[in-house]
């Protein structure tokens, strides 16, 4: 096997351990208020990503026991296969053309995303709303009424956007209130910075269950 692709399969099964040792965990203890989990996920996530940089660390002279198991499985099992088709290299452009797929459905999303914005008008019988509940929750943005989108949301890091359907205007104030204290804590904690990175790292790993 191609040394990519057998640290990819390595990398895959301890990604698949950590993902099942963290949801053990949160069992556990009983893990269920938004924000500790959230926060639990992320540096899961982030040690995740970290787990590669470790191991380039720490690699020893010889082939680490998990690659060589792989090394054995694969060959054992590819060994009936003409030597004109390369089960490894033809593997691993699947994974790469998938991750390619997934990397440009996620910018043609965004894409999509920055026309709604500029599509999106100003909202002012919301500022002063807005105002005041930026000044209790912190945060800074700006609010936009859009046709395009059925639910609220919250776009970019240093200019925020806080975009409403346009139907916000005929609820009652507190559900106004709730909507965008909703919004600007998305606003406070950066989530934007957080959905986007996480999407990229999800695309690469498409073809992985506890990416998913």
């Amino acid at each position: 096997m191609t040394t990519p692709l057998a640290n990819l399969l390595a990398y895959s099964v301890q990604f698949a351990v950590l993902a099942a040792a963290a949801a053990v965990i949160t069992q556990c203890v009983r893990l269920r208020a938004p924000l500790p989990t959230l926060r639990f996920w992320q540096a899961i996530l982030a040690l995740s990503i970290l787990l590669p940089i470790a191991q380039i660390a720490v690699t020893p002279a010889t082939p680490s026991s998990t690659l060589q198991l792989f090394s054995v499985v694969t060959s054992s099992a590819t060994s009936a296969v003409s030597d004109s088709f390369d089960v490894a290299r033809w593997t691993l452009y699947l994974l790469i053309s998938g991750a390619a797929m997934r990397v440009l459905w996620l910018a043609i999303g965004l894409l999509r995303l920055r026309a709604i914005t500029r599509r999106a008008e100003p909202a002012p019988a919301l500022e002063p709303m807005l105002g005041e509940l930026s000044t209790a929750i912190g945060g800074t943005s700006t609010i936009a009424f859009s046709d395009d989108l059925q639910t609220p949301a919250t776009v970019g890091v240093r200019r925020p956007l806080i975009i409403v359907p346009r139907r916000l205007l005929d609820l009652p104030e507190a559900v106004q209130r709730a909507v965008i204290a909703h919004e600007l804590i998305h606003v406070r904690r950066r989530d934007w910075m957080h959905t986007v990175a996480e999407e990229c790292w999800c695309a690469l790993l498409w073809f992985h269950p506890a990416a998913a």
